[in-house]
């Protein structure tokens, strides 16, 4: 059985220290939380990332290039109920891009990251791959950050669950 795609939610211009957004609907016990996070500023970096329903995440992935910086984070066993995640940052940040997605695993799993891969591009391609992954199972999982105001075309084969540049 594939991992379920459950739900998403994006917003572009946010500012602040502590930048917050909701799920549009409560989360599921024992789900999987992703957060994608995309900014402009090289010099500070996401400190940590919960959620106020006792979710607490963990920093997967970190891409820099250029004057551009994008973070996947990932909490596994979600707890049930409504939440509003807050990405931390030591100091103010603004133009911040934010990616919510909720993610069933498949019965009796969690997500495991077995493979990364970082484009330190700073050229605006939205054609994925823009690097090199091989699955390693027959259903996987695949999530692909980038400058969250411009959609990612996937490859043939593979669905966008979340089109940043057209939600809010």
């Amino acid at each position: 059985m594939a991992p379920a795609f459950v739900q998403a939610r994006a917003a572009t211009g946010q500012s602040g220290i502590a930048i917050s957004l909701a799920f549009t609907n409560p989360l599921a016990l024992m789900n999987t939380g992703f957060v994608a996070v995309a900014y402009t500023d090289n010099g500070v970096f996401a400190s940590s990332v919960d959620d106020d329903n006792n979710n607490t995440y963990s920093l997967l992935k970190r891409f820099t290039a250029s004057s551009r910086n994008a973070e996947i984070w990932m909490a596994n066993g979600l707890i049930a109920g409504a939440a509003t995640v807050t990405i931390h940052f030591p100091s103010s940040k603004s133009g911040v891009g934010v990616g919510l997605l909720e993610y069933m695993p498949t019965v009796g799993k969690v997500f495991a990251i077995d493979q990364q891969n970082g484009d330190s591009s700073s050229s605006s391609v939205t054609a994925f791959p823009h690097g090199s992954i091989t699955t390693t199972v027959a259903v996987e999982l695949i999530l692909a950050v980038g400058r969250l105001n411009q959609a990612i075309t996937p490859p043939a084969g593979y669905i966008a669950q979340v089109n940043p540049a057209g939600s809010n």
